[in-house]
């Protein structure tokens, strides 16, 4: 037989045999006979391929956390309620923020800078975290002080962020000289050696209009407003305990409700004939604000001085604090509809919108079809990764600057009062950064909240639990599985089918088959396989410029009246609402904010889209209009969820197979085609969830007709990663593919292609891991092949011995001793050296007998007849890699000293130790597979120790197929003892037929009829969902 040979990959070297050169022969042989077959139309789901290729499974959480780091943590920085810091005691001195930026990941030991890798961490326990520096310019005495590079804290880093050395790897060798698996997805934090994930969170609508009912009832518009400076909720509702129902404005800054008349005139409004006319001229109108007008008239309100002397006696006064006279002026311009733009404190189009409001509250008392419904996906937002550390991070550096200023106010206060500021002895002044000594709450705030995964903010009235989970490390498809999970805000203990369901606004984003059972079902979710959720907006002031350009009436140049005229159509980006009447006009909302309105609404959508399709504009803008509300929303914020979908115009589509394969097959530099050529040359484009309800959107190609506006890539895209793993998930009962999603990730095989060399707490693994026949697209395209789960199995569907019931199987033997279902354990044992407050530390100790001395040899005769349970230790007191270590046996022979408390000198005073030795806990024996030593975050030297135990399957022991259907071992009974074929083929195990049935898993059955295809004809069969091979084939 011959040997194979040593082949280096990076670090690694592996074993290549002769045959493998053949065999990749016929991969490239395959494919070029592929490139020279006939194109068809059924060849687009290489557009998936493409679209991993460009986007990834998890470059959601990657862009999310890159807008934070070089956009959002800018403007944070850069707003007027952080970038200057003043003292009261001195009117002087200031600390300006001139610019700020995140260096690369490193950590400080010994006054020596090292730079760090996510390898390292994991090894070391430390947090992956890169230092956050700033330019300031400071008052000090009589002149003023510029200081670089200010260290103001550490920001965990990312894995395959900008920041991180991964994403600057350009081949798979890169990756792996810096000890990381190629096909690791990244996206996660490493904080004190733990690898954790922050989960998306679903969010309502920010800076739009929502018309729902509250909790008594009431019908209600409400509108929550995210600006860089403040956040806050403005909400127009009835009041329940007024004689006439009229309507008013809530929001936190007053303590009472407030009439909504009186408000606009704070605002502005002249006279009561603007106020109607801002809201609308016809009688249901004025039926409706008769009542709060009246109310004004009663309270003397006529002007504008009136109004605010109103509200200035309404203002809340918090408890325990001193009673500051407050201006409601100021109040409406920061926290009434604060993310309304008011250029020149000018309160027209808080106007406008307020009354945007009051029109929308009143349409729906008389249509009730005009109330939003919450559970609507495109009225919630996903936030990412990058948006929950933003809150966070702008939450410790308000903390910070607090700090700094009540530092400042101490300092200086002192100073005044010195005998140098009498004299004007400036050299005293002091220097409020230099004495400036703990910089490290903000990296201890957000490493502790990501370890923790609670964000507790109260600043910003957040209080989450389990935001963060340690990542799911099972198998490969639970780490992917976890970082495209979605978390609902909804009490998981209430009993409310609502926000539970499958909504019809998830097809295609959202998985309808992954999400857990019990309290959790329908809370949970997974996106959908091509599925990208959008960050940050993008080109919001040339997106505004071009709207006006194609023909929207600004709203400032309007009144009221002419504004909701019965011809016009409000037009909003973000919130473009347009009715396809002729005679109406729209209006044009950008992002939740008027713009104004359009005379040609269709004329206007089909230009902006083909703006889109050509890349003049950002490839995530969606264009949708909403015909209840009679206006067109043009969105480009962050959070919402799109997919892409092939365009199709008059009946044909615009993936052209003879035409585009080919490119497709072509690498870059050879002039073939990526996706993003697809998407400049307008043959896919993005659309989100409010754009996908006005298309009509064709599943297959036969299925195109004359309305057909888009087609899909390919339908087995609608599911999400983890339900790839399921044959033909189309033909089983709904549950299952539910119930496999949830046991797929439990699957033992291969974690990643570095676990050998990773300390992970607990490792399972399979010993002989295999590529299952059975095979489907989306495995394929997520590279399970490389890091597969599970075995194929020959499998006898009969009854048996009555060991078989409720589920249980027949296993064979021989199989078992094959290697079949063979599994190890890896665990990991820590033993740190500790040092005490004293200066003394931990210690190994040399291994002894009762009666022998420390540092007696081996062949001593002190060593004669020794305890078995020393013999594992080596001379330095640790135990040797390879042996064999049984319940009570010793790991480590560690000594502490008796007094950890008393100063002593260490020179001088002989220290007594106390034995503190480190045992084994495990009735099962295992080997040890490696010991490692390092050094943790404190410098304190820590030994890891792995041990490994291999495992056979025994009674009890629990299997599962691919379709949710799980059972135990209930009989292992010898080969020669099975039933046989007439050649002589005896099975791995048997299966009760009565499992089929009343699981309705038909799909098992095509998986188990096409894998036997599969090896008698050499090849992998395709169960790809609403497709792969064909019944009529297999049989």
């Amino acid at each position: 037989m011959p040997a194979p040979a040593l082949v280096k990959h990076g670090n690694w070297w592996r074993q290549e045999w002769p045959w493998d050169k053949e065999r990749k022969k016929r991969e490239e042989a395959a494919e070029v006979q592929a490139s020279q077959q006939v194109a068809s139309i059924s060849d687009k789901w290489r557009l998936v391929d493409l679209f991993l290729e460009y986007k990834g499974l998890v470059t959601q959480h990657i862009d999310s956390y890159n807008h934070f780091v070089n956009v959002t943590m800018k403007k944070i920085v850069k707003a007027a309620s952080n970038n200057t810091v003043r003292s009261e005691s001195d009117v002087n001195w200031f600390l300006q923020y001139e610019s700020i930026r995140v260096g690369r990941p490193s950590k400080t030991e010994d006054m020596i800078v090292q730079e760090t890798n996510p390898h390292m961490c994991r090894l070391r326990d430390l947090t992956y975290a890169a230092p956050i520096y700033v330019d300031v310019v400071y008052w000090k005495g009589d002149r003023k002080v510029r200081k670089r590079d200010l260290e103001i804290g550490m920001l965990p880093v990312m894995l395959r962020s900008n920041l991180c050395p991964l994403s600057l790897a350009k081949t798979d060798e890169d990756v792996i000289a810096l000890g990381e698996c190629p096909l690791d997805p990244g996206g996660y934090f490493i904080v004190k050696g733990v690898e954790r994930v922050l989960m998306m969170q679903e969010q309502s609508l920010m800076n739009r209009i929502v018309v729902e009912y509250d909790s008594k009832k009431l019908l209600q518009a409400f509108v929550t407003s995210s600006s860089e400076d403040t956040k806050s909720r403005t909400v127009v509702v009835a009041n329940p305990l007024a004689r006439k129902k009229g309507l008013y404005m809530k929001n936190s800054a007053f303590a009472d409700l407030i009439p909504i008349s009186i408000v606009m005139k704070a605002m502005g409004a002249q006279s009561d004939m603007e106020i109607i006319q801002m809201v609308g001229i016809q009688r249901k109108y004025l039926d409706t604000l008769m009542i709060s007008l009246q109310e004004c008239h009663e309270k003397n309100v006529f002007s504008q001085k009136s109004a605010l002397d109103f509200l200035s006696t309404k203002i809340k006064i918090k408890p325990g604090q001193e009673r500051r006279k407050q201006d409601p002026m100021d109040i409406i311009k920061r926290q009434v509809l604060s993310h309304i733009e008011c250029p020149n404190n000018n309160l027209a189009p808080k106007i406008r919108y307020f009354g945007l409001m009051i029109r929308r509250v009143i349409n729906a008392m008389y249509d009730g079809r005009l109330v939003d419904d919450r559970d609507y996906y495109g009225n919630k937002r996903l936030e990412l990764s990058g948006q929950l550390i933003e809150v966070l991070f702008e939450d410790q550096f308000k903390f910070m600057n607090m700090e700094l200023q009540k530092q400042a106010d101490l300092l200086l206060s002192k100073w005044h009062q010195s005998s140098a500021a009498r004299v004007k002895d400036m050299s005293s002044y002091p220097d409020i950064l230099d004495s400036w000594q703990d910089r490290s709450k903000l990296t201890r705030a957000m490493a502790n909240a990501i370890s923790t995964g609670n964000w507790n903010i109260k600043r910003f009235r957040i209080d989450r639990a389990g935001v963060s989970q340690v990542l799911s490390r099972f198998s490969y498809m639970s780490c992917v599985g976890s970082m495209m999970r979605v978390k609902s805000q909804f009490e998981k203990s209430r009993k409310v089918a609502g926000p539970r369901a499958l909504q019809p606004s998830q097809w295609g984003m959202i998985c309808p088959a992954d999400t857990p059972e019990g309290e959790q079902c329908g809370l949970v979710k997974h996106l959908a396989l091509l599925t990208h959720v959008t960050t940050g907006e993008s080109q919001r002031g040339s997106l505004r410029q071009m709207c006006y350009c194609l023909g929207v009436e600004d709203a400032l140049m309007m009144s009221g009246e002419e504004l909701h005229h019965i011809g016009n159509y409000l037009a909003a980006c973000s919130h473009l609402r347009m009715m396809l009447k002729k005679h109406l006009l729209h209006g044009v909302f950008l992002n939740g904010s008027l713009l104004g309105i359009h005379r040609r609404p269709k004329r206007f959508m089909a230009s902006l889209q083909q703006l889109r399709r050509r890349g003049l504009i950002g490839e995530f803008v969606s264009i949708y209009e909403d015909e209840g509300w009679h206006a067109i929303f043009v969105a480009s914020d962050g959070g919402r969820l799109c997919r892409p979908l092939i365009i199709v115009a008059d009946c044909k589509p615009r993936f052209i197979p003879e035409k585009h394969v080919p490119l497709m097959l072509k690498s870059k530099a050879d002039g073939g085609m990526k996706f993003e050529d697809f998407l400049k040359q307008g043959v896919v484009e993005w659309v989100d969830v409010n754009e996908e309800n006005n298309l009509f959107i064709a599943l297959h190609p036969d299925e195109i007709t004359p309305e057909t506006t888009h087609l899909e890539i390919e339908p087995f895209t609608l599911l999400g990663v983890v339900s790839g793993l399921i044959p033909y998930p189309n033909h089983n009962q709904s549950p299952r593919n539910t119930y496999e999603c949830a046991m797929g990730k439990q699957a033992m095989g291969c974690i990643a292609m570095n676990q050998f060399t990773r300390s992970d707490t607990l490792l399972l693994g399979l010993v002989y891991p295999e590529k299952p026949l059975c095979t489907s697209k989306t495995l394929n395209l997520v590279n399970f092949h490389h890091l597969g789960a599970g075995q194929n199995a020959s499998v006898a569907v009969m009854s048996y011995s009555g060991y078989d019931i409720e589920d249980a199987i027949i296993m064979n033997r021989a199989a078992l001793d094959r290697g079949f279902g063979r599994c190890f354990v890896m665990r990991r044992q820590g033993v740190q050296m500790a040092a005490h407050g004293n200066g003394t530390t931990d210690l190994l100790a040399p291994p002894m007998e009762k009666h022998g001395k420390v540092g007696q040899k081996k062949g001593s005769d002190g060593w004669k007849g020794r305890n078995a349970k020393l013999a594992v230790l080596d001379e330095d007191g640790m135990v040797r890699p390879s042996e064999k270590v049984e319940d009570g046996f010793l790991l480590a022979n560690k000594i502490s000293p008796v007094e950890t408390k008393a100063l002593h000198d260490l020179s001088t005073v002989d220290i007594k130790y106390k034995a503190t030795p480190v045992n084994y806990k495990n009735p099962v024996s295992s080997y040890i597979d490696r010991v490692l030593l390092t050094t943790d975050a404190e410098g304190m030297k820590v030994y890891k120790i792995i041990t490994r135990q291999t495992r056979r399957p025994e009674v009890g022991d629990k299997f599962a197929s691919r379709h949710g259907q799980k059972g135990v071992i209930g009989l292992i009974v010898p080969e020669q003892d099975l039933p046989f074929s007439e050649t002589g083929w005896r099975p791995d195990l048997i299966m009760n037929p009565h499992g089929f049935p009343s699981r309705m898993t038909v799909g098992k059955m095509l998986e188990c009829i096409g894998s036997k295809a599969a090896v008698l004809e050499g090849m992998f069969a395709n169960g790809s969902a609403f497709g792969g091979t064909p019944a009529q084939e297999i049989y």
